[in-house]
This record gives structure tokens, sequence and C-alpha cells, in this order.
């Protein structure tokens, strides 16, 4: 069987991890629970935490549409029943994220905002396009790769917000870090980690379909 490639795309170099602090827009996409994790029986688009069945989160995948870093994903999982914590910072997150991608002031309180904030359904989210900063997912001894997490959506009353939509993006010089030395799966003091400070815990990771390949480039 013969196969024509001469209208496939050109190989182009993954960009790696982006600098902490940059501003890039992404895309949303909610994941359906599949293989071994559950899906809840409060929406198509939930899943059920293995840890807490209490927990029912969404499994949330950000595709990078900003042109340095195009086709980056960065993973993360947002609790929307269950825990009270877990459940308001998704809450705070997701307005965030409805305000930038409908361009809604998150101090607008006329009827035409209040109205743009309501969702129809949570399946509104999918294909959501929003600006985010970005930052570093704290690097462990044996990891072979750095990632990046999300630290805020970046809303329209913020300088950021039009600089972004202008230009596409706004690429720090912020260093990325190294991974340290040492044994897998050995601690690392991270008092002192400046990382860490914009890390939001989740009450569950990710899931990780091959370790051997980084998350930006999965």
């Amino acid at each position: 069987m013969s196969v024509n490639l001469n209208n496939a795309p050109e190989q182009k170099e993954m960009a790696g991890a982006i600098p902490p602090k940059s501003v890039v827009w992404v895309r949303l996409n909610i994941r359906e629970a599949s293989g071994k994790r559950k899906k809840s029986d409060k929406h198509p688009l939930m899943t059920v935490s293995a840890s807490n069945a209490n927990n029912h989160y969404f499994d949330c995948e950000y595709e990078v549409i900003s042109p340095s870093f195009s086709g980056n994903k960065i993973w993360d999982n947002r609790v929307v029943t269950g825990s009270e914590k877990a459940v308001n910072i998704s809450m705070a997150f997701f307005r965030a994220a409805l305000e930038a991608a409908r361009g809604i002031d998150p101090n607008d309180s006329s009827p035409a905002a209040t109205n743009g904030r309501t969702l129809n359904d949570w399946s509104d989210l999918q294909g959501l396009e929003f600006p985010i900063q970005v930052g570093i997912v704290p690097p462990k001894a044996g990891d072979q790769y750095i990632n990046n997490n999300i630290t805020k959506a970046i809303t329209p009353d913020k300088p950021e917000y039009a600089k972004s939509k202008k230009s596409g993006e706004i690429i720090t010089d912020n260093p990325i870090p190294e991974i340290p030395q040492g044994q897998p799966g050995q601690q690392q003091n991270v008092s002192d980690n400046p990382w860490t400070q914009s890390q939001t815990q989740q009450p569950e990771p990710p899931p990780i379909d091959d370790k051997n390949v980084p998350a930006w480039a999965r």
C-alpha cells in the first residue's frame, strides 16, 4: 500500500518548557474519563477521583495557541464537586477563564457581564480560548524534563491581557530551573524554591500516558 506524504506538514522542533511568568493563549479541552478512571454520574465530562470518591473533577488539557510555543500542552485537574476548598479554587479559575475568553472585566456587574459569566452547561468550557500565566512544576531528582503549570488566567483588567492579545504572547527571559541531582524519589528541600510559590496543589495528579515524554510534547 502506497502512502503519499507530500501534503503532510513539515516537521518542527519542539520548543521545550515555557519560561516562568510568560503569558500565552491556550485552548481548553476537557478530557472524558477513560481506562481505569471512573466517569462521574453528575456530568459526562466529570471524572471521579480515585483517592476521594466525593471529589468529581475535570481532566483539563490546555493547548498553547500562541506562536512561539504553539502545540505545547499543560494538564491539570479541576475539582468541581466535593472538597469545598478545591471547588472554590476551580470556580475562581473558571470564572477568570470565562471572563478572559469573553472579554469581561472582573469588576463589571452589569446585566451583560452577569449573563456573560453564565454557562448553559459545563460543556460550554470546551474550546474556550484565553490567556494564562505559566509557572514551572518544581523539578525533582530523577525527572527527565521540565514541565509547565498554570499560575492564573489573565483577565481583561490586567495590562498583560491587551498586550498578549495584540502580540499573541509575552515571553519572559526568566530562567528555567535545572533538574536537581540525586536519586529518583529523593526529597528536595523546597522551602526556598521560588517555583513552589505559585504551584497549586491538585487533589489528584493529571494522568500521564508516557513517562518518557515531557508534558509539553505529549
